[in-house]
Order: structure tokens, then C-alpha cells, then sequence
């Protein structure tokens, strides 16, 4: 891992942040002599990393409050869990016939392998915002089958 330190243009204004790229796309990245797309990657890492931080911070003080015995009802289950709980496995099957290889691919990888956006993105060549945008897709498209197509209990 390679730590840079780069100043970016955020919101209009110039603000000097430090980022880990990873030597490989590191070295494209330089190798590429573009220097804009090489703060324009810094950026985006920035802020997927300040999102990152953000849902951290959320997840941890979620898990503190109910650790002091708070528990929250879950109101919006949406249709790709209720598949997942109920087990139905040859609707799900079929669900997923309707993305495409890649969403599939991005969709199982992060559900069922637990891997990151990061991850995939750099198994399959592509950005980590590449991978996020598919997933989300995918779900999208996973929601509206299932919404057209209710799995019985």
C-alpha cells in the first residue's frame, strides 16, 4: 500500500488529503502520466472513504445502543431479504437470471462471499464505483422482480 497525500478540489476549494492506493494502481495510475485522472482517483478514494468512515461511526454507535439494550424493529424488509430468509432457493434462482453476468457476479461475490466493492473491482479490472453502481442496479432490478413476483412463506 502506497500512502499519497495530494491537494483536490472539493465543493470549489482546494483541500490536501491523504489516501492508501494500493501499489498496483498506484503504478498504472503514474504510469498513465494523466495527472488528472490521477486526482481525480485520489478523490474518489477520499470520499468513499469519508462514506465509509460515516457508516463506521453509524454501525458503531447502532451496535452500542443495542448493546445497552435498545433494539430497533425492522420496519422496511425488503423483498431480496425475505428470499434470503425464507430459503427459497429456486426463486432466487431465477431472480437472479434476470441480471446480467456481471451484476450476478458483483451481487454474489458481495452477499455471499462477503467480499468489498474494492475487491471485486480490482478481481473483475473494474473501479471500486464501477462495482457499487452494478450492485445497487442489481438490487434495484432483485426489488422490482420480487415486488412483481412475491415469495410465498
Amino acid at each position: 500500500m502506497k500512502k499519497v497525500t495530494e491537494t483536490i478540489l472539493l465543493n470549489g476549494e482546494s483541500k490536501t488529503v491523504t489516501v492508501m492506493l494500493d501499489d498496483t494502481t498506484y503504478a498504472l495510475l503514474k504510469q498513465a502520466g494523466d495527472r488528472e485522472l490521477y486526482l481525480q482517483y485520489v478523490t474518489e478514494e477520499y470520499l468513499a472513504g469519508l462514506k465509509n468512515r460515516a457508516e463506521t461511526r453509524r454501525h458503531k454507535s447502532l451496535e452500542y445502543l443495542i448493546d445497552k439494550g435498545l433494539d430497533f424493529e425492522d420496519r422496511g424488509q425488503d423483498s431480496f431479504e425475505a428470499v434470503a430468509l425464507s430459503e427459497d432457493a429456486a426463486a432466487l434462482k431465477t431472480a437472479l437470471k434476470i441480471l446480467t453476468a456481471r451484476q450476478r457476479t458483483i451481487v454474489l461475490a458481495h452477499v455471499l462471499e462477503r467480499r468489498s466493492f474494492q475487491e471485486i473491482g480490482n478481481a473483475l479490472g473494474i473501479r471500486k464505483q464501477t462495482v457499487r453502481e452494478s450492485y445497487w442496479a442489481a438490487i434495484t432490478k432483485l426489488q422490482k422482480f420480487f415486488a412483481k413476483h412475491p415469495v410465498e412463506s
